[in-house]
């Protein structure tokens, strides 16, 4: 009972924590939406001096477009229009990779970029298919 009790207080503090967040939020990962899949993201703070993040995206096949809009707090909003294929899926062997455009249409102060992505995922928490068969 004690156990539980301090279980519940341990969460609560973590849930009732500040949390701070890091601009890896922003960075493209090597898999890519599925065809019709849809995010929607912000990143915003009453606190924050940098400004605000929106973005909406789509996959289609091995393609993902995303629509992003970066706010200010003085200035010009900045939108920009990002582009991403993913020419390598993730399998057994070898981690997910895409290639990407940043800013196609070069409308923000940093201009167009190129990116190349890989992601991997462990199976951290399951039971891999290889323990299973020995199990």
């Amino acid at each position: 009972m004690l156990r539980r009790l301090f279980l519940i207080a341990l969460l609560v503090l973590f849930v009732c924590s500040a949390a701070l967040a890091d601009p890896i939020l922003l960075a493209p990962r090597g898999t890519t939406l599925k065809t019709a899949q849809i995010r929607a993201e912000a990143a915003l703070s009453p606190s924050n001096d940098e400004g605000s993040w929106y973005w909406l995206g789509t996959g289609f096949a091995q393609f993902e477009a995303n629509i992003i809009r970066f706010k200010p707090r003085t200035g010009k909003s900045e939108d920009m229009i990002n582009v991403q294929w993913n020419f390598l899926p993730e399998t057994l062997l070898t981690p997910a990779l895409t290639f990407g455009v940043v800013d196609a249409a070069d409308e923000s102060d940093e201009g167009t970029g190129i990116f190349v992505a890989a992601t991997r995922h462990f199976p951290i928490g399951k039971v891999s298919k290889i323990i299973k068969m020995y199990r």
